[in-house]
């Protein structure tokens, strides 16, 4: 009896080869697997873009991009968004201290500015 799990238990070329393609199936597995994960984040993250789309606010990030002010400096781009909204260039906002910008008014200052009809101040220009 000791023999017979012995023999069992040794590895035999067919077993060898047995584990081999077995190996080789959970790699294609793991390797779907990441793909699928991929897949599922590039799906959220075009669902979230897509509701930020529709939705009829802006950030402020957003409608500073929107507007071609510069976002390195996050001070500086609240500060020119600030100044539109308080001499009535982006009348329409909600919240306070992260103000969100209508996306409609947003989207026609920035066809204004593009046809020349309105300069926005840069935050040096502000500033002094």
């Amino acid at each position: 009896m000791t023999q017979q799990v012995h023999d069992i238990s040794a590895p035999t070329t067919d077993q060898e080869r047995i584990i081999a393609l077995l190996s080789l199936q959970v790699a294609e597995m793991q390797r779907q697997n990441k793909v699928l994960e991929q897949n599922n984040q590039l799906l959220k993250n075009l669902l979230s873009a897509q509701q930020r789309n529709n939705s009829p606010w802006m950030t402020q990030k957003e409608a500073a991009v929107e507007l071609g002010i510069a976002t390195k400096q996050k001070k500086h781009f609240v500060r020119v968004l600030n100044h539109l909204h308080e001499i009535g260039r982006l009348p329409t906002v909600q919240g306070v201290n992260n103000r969100q910008f209508s996306r409609q008014e947003v989207k026609e200052l920035s066809r204004k500015i593009q046809e020349g009809r309105v300069v926005i101040p840069t935050y040096t220009q502000l500033i002094t």
